[in-house]
C-alpha cells in the first residue's frame, strides 16, 4: 500500500499521470461475489515477472468489488486471498492462476479474479473388528513432482478422535489418496508403580491406504470438489505384527564415549529412535523391539575415531539379525574449479550423492577455495547431483583421472578424488511459445532436456515459464544436444521427469547449443490432455 503525504497541487499532478483499477472477486464455481477478500495488486517487471515494489493492497466489499486510485502505470498481477478459498490449487502454476493486466495513465483497468472454495474429507478409522481407533493420523496425499520425481505429497492431515472420526479441511479441489498411521503404544494400563516382567504387549497397526491396503498402488482415490465434502470415507486400518531388530557390533576395540547406535524408522511411521551407547565394546548387541514391517536403517558410528557403518534392514514377518562392521568411513574428497572470467562463489555450489534409499544421501558444502568432502558413504551406487549458482554449468566431473560419462558412481570402486569443473560460457535459448492458432501462451512450462550423450545428466536441464507474451529465456546451457519442450497444461516440475517426457519425444524441438551461443525460436505448445 503506497501512502503519499504531499501538498494538494503535487497530488493533483501526480494523479494525472496515474491510472486506476476496478476489480471483482468471484467464486469460480458459481460466479457469486466474495466479500472480505484481500487483493494484492503485485507489480511486475518489464518482462512480466514479479516482484516490483510498486504494489497495492485492498479489500473487497460485500458485493465482491474494489477500486484502487492513483496506480502507477505498468504491468500488474491480481492476487486475491480469502479464508476458505484458494486461488492456486495444487499442480497449477501461478501464471495460470492470477490475472495479469496493464494500467495506463488516465485509464481504468478492469479485473475479474476467481477463487475456488476449499473442500473437506471426513470419515472414521476402524480396526478389523469395526471398532473405532483414536489417535490415528490420517493424511490427504496427492501426486506431485519434486525434482523430476513423481511422488505422493501430504496436502493436509488430521487425527482421529475417541469415536475414530477425522476431518481434514482446507483442501484445494483435487484427487487425493488417504494414508492412516498410528504410533506404536504399549497397552494403556498405568504401570508407573509396577515392575512389569517380560515384554509388554503392543497395540500395533500398519500404515494403511484407503480403503484398507498396505500398498499405495492399491489405494482408491477420493475426489474433492470446490467447496464440497467427501464424507464417510472410512478406513479400516490393518493390524501389524511387531518384530525385533537385533544388531551386533563388530569392532576391534572399545569405542569412544561419543559412539552410538541409531535406528531410523520407515517414512510415515514417526520419528527415528536413537540409542546412545558410549564406550561400546566389540560384540555389543543392540535391540530395537516392536518394529512393524518396513525398511529400517541401522547405523553405528564413532565420530572421534572416524568409524562408521550403516545397513538397510527389511522387516517382513520375523525378527531380523544384522551385524554392523565398523570401519573407517568412506569419504570422497573433491574440489570445485571454475573455467571462465565470471566470478562464481564456490561455497554456493552443492554436490550431493543420492542413493536409492534417501537415508544414505550425503551433501557437501564446499569451502571458499572449492574443497569439499562427501562423508559417511556406503559401498553403494550413487547418482551425483550438483547444484550450481547462476551464471555457471557443470562442464565435467572427474574421479581421479577418469572423466565421468554418466552421473552414476560406484563408491566401492571410486578411483580417487573428485574434480567438478564449472564453466561460465553457457549458451542461451530464447523464444516464444505459441498455441495451435499462433497465439502467445502465458504460463507455459518450458523444458530444455539434455539429449544424446548428455541424457543422463539431469542437472543440465533448464526450465522456464513463458510470460504474458509467450516469451521465455533459458541461460547457462552446457554445450551439447538438447530436446526442447513446452506444455500449456503440465503440472509444475513434471517436465523434468524423463517418463513424463517420453510420450512427447517425437514432438520435441531438437537443437544443438554451442558455448556462448544465442538462439531464438518459436515453439508450439503441447497438451497433456
Amino acid at each position: 500500500m503506497r501512502t503519499l503525504l504531499v501538498p494538494l497541487l503535487a497530488l493533483t499532478c501526480y494523479a494525472q499521470g496515474t491510472g486506476s483499477v476496478e476489480g471483482t472477486v468471484v467464486n469460480a464455481a458459481d460466479g457469486r461475489p466474495i466479500g472480505g477478500a484481500t487483493v494484492l495488486l503485485q507489480g511486475l517487471d518489464a518482462s512480466g515477472e514479479p516482484p516490483l515494489p510498486d504494489s497495492y493492497l485492498t479489500r473487497t466489499g460485500p458485493d465482491g468489488r474494489y477500486r484502487v486510485e492513483g496506480v502507477i502505470p505498468g504491468h500488474y498481477e491480481a492476487r486475491p486471498q480469502r479464508d476458505g478459498f484458494t486461488a492456486q490449487p495444487p499442480g497449477i502454476a501461478p501464471a495460470k492462476v492470477y490475472m495479469r493486466f496493464q494500467v495506463e495513465a488516465g485509464q481504468c483497468a478492469s479485473v475479474v479474479s476467481r477463487l475456488l472454495a476449499l473442500g473437506i474429507i471426513s470419515g472414521r478409522v476402524m480396526d478389523p473388528d469395526g471398532d473405532p481407533i483414536s489417535g490415528v493420523r490420517v493424511e490427504a496425499l496427492r501426486y506431485a513432482y519434486t525434482e523430476g520425481k513423481r511422488e505422493l505429497q501430504t496436502i493436509g492431515a488430521a487425527g482421529s478422535d475417541d469415536r475414530g472420526r477425522y476431518r481434514i479441511s482446507s483442501l484445494p479441489p483435487a484427487r487425493y489418496y488417504l494414508r492412516a498411521s498410528k504410533m506404536m503404544n504399549a497397552v494403556g494400563i498405568k504401570t508407573a508403580y509396577l515392575k512389569i516382567r517380560g515384554a509388554k504387549p503392543v497395540e500395533s497397526y500398519a500404515m494403511t491406504y484407503y480403503p484398507g491396503s498396505g500398498d499405495a498402488a492399491k489405494a482408491l482415490p477420493v475426489d474433492v470438489g470446490a467447496g464440497g465434502e467427501a464424507g464417510d470415507v472410512n478406513i479400516q486400518i490393518l493390524p501389524a505384527g511387531t518384530y525385533a531388530i537385533h544388531a551386533t557390533l563388530s569392532a576391534t576395540e572399545t569405542l569412544s564415549a561419543q559412539a552410538y547406535f541409531a535406528t531410523t524408522t520407515p517414512a510415515g511411521a514417526g520419528s527415528g529412535t536413537l540409542t546412545i551407547g558410549g564406550g561400546m565394546r566389540p560384540g555389543y548387541r543392540f535391540d530395537y523391539p516392536n518394529a512393524t514391517p518396513g525398511t529400517y536403517i541401522v547405523s553405528a558410528a564413532d565420530p572421534v575415531k572416524g568409524l562408521f557403518a550403516a545397513q538397510a534392514v527389511e522387516v517382513v514377518n520375523a525378527d531380523v539379525e544384522v551385524t554392523l562392521n565398523l570401519a573407517a568411513e568412506l569419504v570422497v574428497n573433491g574440489t570445485v574449479r571454475v573455467e571462465g572470467s565470471s566470478p562464481i562463489l564456490l561455497d554456493s555450489v552443492m554436490p550431493t550423492l543420492e542413493a536409492d534409499l534417501p537415508h544414505f544421501n550425503t551433501t557437501a558444502l564446499p569451502a571458499r577455495d572449492g574443497s569439499f568432502s562427501l562423508r559417511r558413504l556406503q559401498p553403494l551406487s550413487y547418482r551425483l547431483r550438483v547444484k550450481c549458482p547462476a551464471g555457471s554449468y557443470v562442464k565435467s566431473v572427474k574421479l581421479g583421472d577418469a572423466v565421468l560419462s554418466t552421473p552414476l558412481i560406484d563408491i566401492a570402486g571410486a578411483p580417487g578424488a573428485m574434480t567438478i569443473t564449472l564453466a561460465t560460457d553457457g549458451g542461451r535459448v530464447a523464444g516464444v511459445v505459441l498455441d495451435s492458432t499462433g497465439g502467445a501462451v502465458d504460463g507455459a512450462s518450458v523444458v530444455l532436456a539434455p539429449d544424446g550423450p548428455l541424457r543422463e545428466w539431469a542437472d543440465l536441464a533448464r526450465t522456464a515459464i513463458s510470460d504474458k507474451d509467450g516469451k521465455f529465456e533459458l541461460r547457462d546451457i552446457a554445450p551439447g544436444a538438447y530436446a526442447l519442450f513446452a506444455w500449456e497444461d503440465a503440472e509444475p516440475g513434471a517436465g523434468l521427469d524423463p517418463e513424463f517426457r517420453r510420450p512427447f519425444l517425437q514432438q520435441a524441438t531438437r537443437l544443438d547449443v554451442a558455448a556462448e551461443s544465442r538462439q531464438s525460436l518459436h515453439v508450439t505448445a503441447l497438451s497433456v490432455r
